[in-house]
């Protein structure tokens, strides 16, 4: 139990402030549509909305900035893909948190007006400062506002270029739900990073959650991607676009195998729907067939390690009132309710237990990690299958933790755990409250790295007997 929540009060309401005024910045800052930059070459093709070279006097004039410190950003003479200057990111894993997130990003558009787009960069990879990592970051990322009127919370973006192992992946999700309940992955890799040297890349969206949408990149001069078929989620808005670099593993103090990252953009483009290759493009010769993957065959059949999901959206739970102990699994609750994700209400009560329990569904094939969080103590158990019986402890604490605190004591964190695509597992949390504040929450990584914490409704189903 937390015997400081008198004390924590005033903080708390702090923080819920200043989390509402970056939002607040978020949306006003930057004007609707694409952003059109003072510096832009008056030389481009009328189909260039957006150019950024950082000759002039005002890069990134009117972009929304998210940075943790002077470090984070820099304008430089050093490197340069043409012209004389480039932006400087730089990411440490000691950087505070910017939106709940440990970044150094520039977000280049707000939501898109028009479905297709066309965007490109150039992008160079110090040896110096970019070693190779064996846990990915995002460096470009379409992500889009939730329909927080149905429900929705933030997630994961609906597209995003990531690296990792010294590869470039790309991530593309959509739902076609007009409430998120089910999700599509797919992960491809676009070949090996090359450090020292420049790589530029052109995308051409047709931002669609349905089978008219559309994603084609070129890397280098070389197509190496064509997907079919839905790239984003049915909300009211259309993905935005960010730059920069993202890290989720280095949230709230994690580490990886390296400590920074450190990487350069140049000739930051958008076009519109009329636009073409070549305008987009600077003309760079294709890099080496080695590092480039083939273009992966369009297909109506999902990769069959990365299904959909097949959750219903809710998960159960039961209350029980008036407990002093373990939780009286023997005796009927006294409410049986469903809850929209792996999060319990916070602050319900005193002197409570509950039980959260149902079905959680693997989106991939791969290694997950869970975690469990909760105020005062709580168990958190899976099964190899459906049914309870075959369930195991998998992570527990003994003592409090915040709300969403997720690294205060190891048991908190799971082995990783083999789990299989679309196949069901029964999950269940136990939770004890005595006085003072109270929380429940379990959260757990995907194979690809994205962290969902908590889990989201979309990957459960309710418990069924």
């Amino acid at each position: 139990m937390d015997f400081r929540f008198r004390k924590l009060f005033t903080p708390l309401l702090i923080s819920v402030i200043v989390i509402s005024c970056e939002q607040k910045e978020l949306e006003e800052v930057v004007p609707n549509g694409v952003l059109k930059s003072k510096e832009t070459n008056l030389a481009l093709s009328a189909n260039i909305l957006y150019n950024e070279n950082f000759e002039g006097s005002t890069p990134f004039s009117g972009v929304y900035l998210e940075k943790a410190g002077s470090h984070s950003l820099e304008y430089v003479t050093s490197l340069a893909f043409q012209g004389s200057r480039s932006a400087r990111f730089e990411l440490r894993d000691s950087d505070a948190m910017v939106n709940s997130g440990t970044r150094a990003e520039a977000m280049i558009t707000k939501p898109s007006e028009h479905k297709e787009r066309w965007y490109s960069f150039a992008v160079y990879f110090p040896s110096q400062e970019y070693a190779k990592d064996s846990k990915s970051e995002i460096i470009s990322q379409w992500h889009q506002y939730p329909d927080e009127h149905l429900g929705e919370k933030w997630g994961n973006p609906a597209n995003a270029l990531l690296v990792g192992n010294d590869r470039f992946t790309m991530s593309i999700r959509h739902d076609a739900n007009a409430l998120t309940t089910s999700s599509v992955a797919k992960l491809y890799d676009l070949g090996s990073v090359a450090k020292d040297q420049w790589h530029e890349f052109v995308f051409h969206h047709i931002h669609s959650y349905g089978s008219d949408g559309l994603v084609e990149i070129w890397h280098n001069g070389k197509k190496v991607l064509e997907h079919k078929g839905g790239n984003m989620f049915n909300n009211a808005k259309l993905p935005h676009w960010k730059l920069g670099l993202y890290k989720w593993e280095w949230n709230a103090g994690g580490t990886t195998d390296v400590s920074k990252r450190v990487l350069y953009f140049d000739n930051i483009r958008v076009g519109n729907q009329n636009a073409q290759l070549s305008e987009m493009s600077s003309g760079a010769t294709a890099t080496p067939e080695s590092s480039a993957p083939a273009i992966p065959e369009p297909s109506s059949t999902p990769d069959k390690s990365i299904l959909p999901i097949a959750g219903t959206g809710k998960i159960t739970r039961e209350f029980w009132a008036n407990v002093k102990g373990s939780v009286p699994l023997s005796t009927r609750p006294e409410s049986v309710t469903e809850l929209i994700s792996f999060e319990a209400p916070t602050n319900a009560g005193t002197n409570y237990a509950q039980r959260i329990r149902g079905y959680i569904t693997a989106p991939v094939t791969g290694q997950y990690t869970f975690w469990i969080a909760g105020d005062d103590s709580a168990d958190l158990y899976l099964s190899s299958d459906d049914n309870p019986t075959n369930k195991k402890r998998i992570a527990y604490i003994n003592r409090w933790t915040r709300s969403r605190q997720w690294s205060k004591f190891s048991t908190q964190k799971s082995l990783k755990i083999m789990l299989e695509a679309g196949k069901r597992y029964y999950i269940e949390a136990l939770h004890q409250e005595g006085y003072g504040l109270d929380n429940l929450a379990v959260g757990w990584q995907l194979p690809d790295g994205v962290l969902e914490r908590p889990i989201d409704g979309n990957r459960l189903s309710p418990y069924s007997r």
